[in-house]
């Protein structure tokens, strides 16, 4: 399997500082439900700059897989609701937790200019273009991002390079339980999805009225998910 250098430099950049085990007094609330977490700072920096605010989206890709709203699990007297005792219980919860997006809003005086300097250092130059498939897109087609003087993007392989032809269908079924739509759109056949879709991606945004640095890297937790369950290899194969 390919390495996914691009995928574990971002998130080791956040985690080095940001891990949620580590430093619990910066974070101002954790809101929890049932397949993952989302963790919220402010005054955050980030690439050089003060942001506004920054939350740091978590998904257990196999509780999504198992999804039951009959069920009760642990915690749940927890779920939906800002939790701003950051407790041992509560990080037991999120355990399985793994980061899966992040999105930073800065400021409208921030130097974005300086923001994309400090983000090529890192990540090197820019994509022309990127089709953002994201979760639960329901009968809406992907956004399209294009390189421009208010967007830049950077796109990481396609999910295609990473399925084994013998295994597609495999991983089609299971893909399904987190793209409802995959096949049901002409967008979003398994065919266009694999041969357009990002293991992940980031988009860097120099708005009028909106700045801010996103990162998706959601599939690339699923792909290395099922590759477990599928082929039943570790997660080394993805490090």
């Amino acid at each position: 399997m390919k390495k996914l250098a691009f995928f574990i430099l971002f998130v080791s950049l956040f985690l080095c500082s940001c891990g949620k085990k580590e430093s619990k007094s910066d974070i101002d609330y954790i809101f929890l439900d049932r397949v993952g977490s989302m963790f919220y700072m402010e005054d955050y920096e980030l690439f050089g700059a003060k942001t506004k605010n920054i939350d740091f989206q978590f998904v257990d890709y196999v509780a999504v897989q198992e999804y039951d709203l009959t069920k009760e699990i642990e915690g749940q007297e927890l779920f939906y609701q800002k939790l701003y005792d950051i407790t041992d219980q509560l990080l037991h919860l999120t355990d399985n937790h793994v980061l899966s997006g992040i999105t930073a809003n800065d400021p409208p005086d921030t130097d974005m200019e300086q923001v994309l300097a400090e983000m090529k250092k890192i990540y090197g130059d820019t994509s022309p273009e990127l089709i953002a498939y994201e979760l639960q897109l329901g009968s809406f087609p992907p956004p399209e991002y294009k390189d421009s003087g208010e967007i830049k993007v950077w796109a990481g392989d396609v999910i295609g390079s990473f399925i084994p032809q013998k295994d597609s269908d495999a991983y089609l079924k299971k893909w399904k339980l987190f793209m409802q739509e995959l096949n049901e759109e002409e967008w979003a056949s398994w065919d266009t999805f694999t041969q357009n879709a990002r293991m992940q991606w980031v988009l860097w945004q120099n708005g009028k009225d909106q700045k801010r640095v996103m990162f998706f890297g959601s599939h690339a937790g699923i792909c290395r998910t099922l590759h477990e369950q599928i082929s039943g290899q570790q997660k080394k194969s993805f490090t």
